[in-house]
Order: C-alpha cells, then sequence, then structure tokens
C-alpha cells in the first residue's frame, strides 16, 4: 500500500508574484504544403518553453498545441482563453506562427488584461533573406529535442557532424529569438 503525503502548498493560494499566462499555439490554417506542420509546433513549443524558464515564478506555460481556432488578434477569443486558465492573470503571451503580418502585436483584451502576441515565423522573415529561409528551418527543427530523437532526423542519412552543425545554428537562431521574446515580456510588464 502506498500513502501520498499532503503537503501545505497544495492549499496555499498560488503565489503573489504569477500573474502571466504563457500560451503556446499553432494554427495549421491557412493549409500550407510548405510548411512542416509538425516542425513548426516544436519549434513554437521550445520557444515557449525557454521564456517559461526564463520567467519561472511569474508566468505559467499553457501548451496548446495544435489549435484552429487561433484568432490571434481577436480580443474576446484572448479574454476567453485567459478565462479558460484555472488562475487569475493580469497579462498574457501568446507565442505562435504565421498569424500576424508583423513579429509582435500589444493589444488589450476584452476585459483589457495586456496581451504580448509573438510570431515567432514573421521575427524569422524579418531577419533571414528569403533564399535562406529553409535552410533556417531545419537548423531550428535540428535544435528542437523531439526532432533530434526523431526517426525521421535519423533518415537523413546525414553524418553526425553536420547535423551537430545544424543543431549549432538552431540553437544560435533560439537564443536570438528567445532574446527578442525577452525583451518583449519585459516590456509588457513595464
Amino acid at each position: 500500500m502506498r500513502f501520498e503525503r499532503l503537503t501545505p502548498n497544495q492549499f496555499a493560494r498560488i503565489q503573489d508574484g504569477f500573474d502571466t499566462l504563457l500560451v503556446s499555439a499553432y494554427c495549421p490554417l491557412p493549409l500550407d504544403p510548405a510548411v512542416s506542420h509538425l516542425a513548426a509546433v516544436w519549434i513554437g513549443q521550445r520557444l515557449a518553453d525557454g521564456a517559461a524558464g526564463r520567467f519561472q515564478g511569474r508566468a505559467a506555460l499553457w501548451p496548446l498545441g495544435h489549435n484552429a481556432f487561433v484568432r490571434a488578434s481577436d480580443r474576446a477569443w484572448l479574454a476567453d482563453l485567459r478565462r479558460g486558465f484555472p488562475y487569475g492573470v493580469r497579462h498574457g503571451v501568446l507565442v505562435t506562427d504565421r498569424t500576424l503580418t508583423d513579429d509582435v502585436l500589444r493589444l488589450a483584451d476584452a476585459d483589457g488584461a495586456d496581451w504580448l502576441i509573438f510570431d515567432w515565423w514573421q521575427w524569422l522573415r524579418r531577419r533571414v533573406p528569403a533564399e535562406r529561409l529553409p535552410e533556417a528551418w531545419a537548423f531550428l527543427c535540428h535544435a528542437c529535442p523531439a526532432y533530434a530523437a526523431s526517426e525521421e532526423r535519423l533518415s537523413l542519412g546525414l553524418p553526425d557532424d553536420v547535423m551537430q552543425a545544424m543543431a549549432a545554428e538552431g540553437q544560435r537562431l533560439f537564443s536570438a529569438m528567445e532574446e527578442a521574446l525577452s525583451r518583449h515580456i519585459l516590456a509588457l510588464w513595464a
């Protein structure tokens, strides 16, 4: 027989410093055959995980995964999303891709809570030449732990040193994106 011990923390209020909901969501619409949908999910999730780790204690991560109803600029949708989270928060951050025309959007939801929407694909498009975007996408994939452990990566047949170099370049891109996202989150809180 196994006994679970209860701790006082299970009955305490969530800490006062926690005030931000960090959501990662991927919208498969519009359908684009050139986009690797699973890779887009992995990249967005990895970026949100990095931000959640950096702001641990103040932001809670809520990964929505695939969601055909991402309406990043819809104030009512953002308010419903925030209300659907079991704890009250004052700020929201949505990490998504291909849903905005710019890389960052700041707005208030229908209830007046501040939101930051970060479109990592638009961020990447503005910083990488168009002819290099497929390579940048591949580099980001190689830096995702889920892809690194996948059969698809192994089936490429590339030498290990090439895949490690691709992962290192992807990590460099992730670091730059995480830094940009972090700056915008800090500005949201200011």
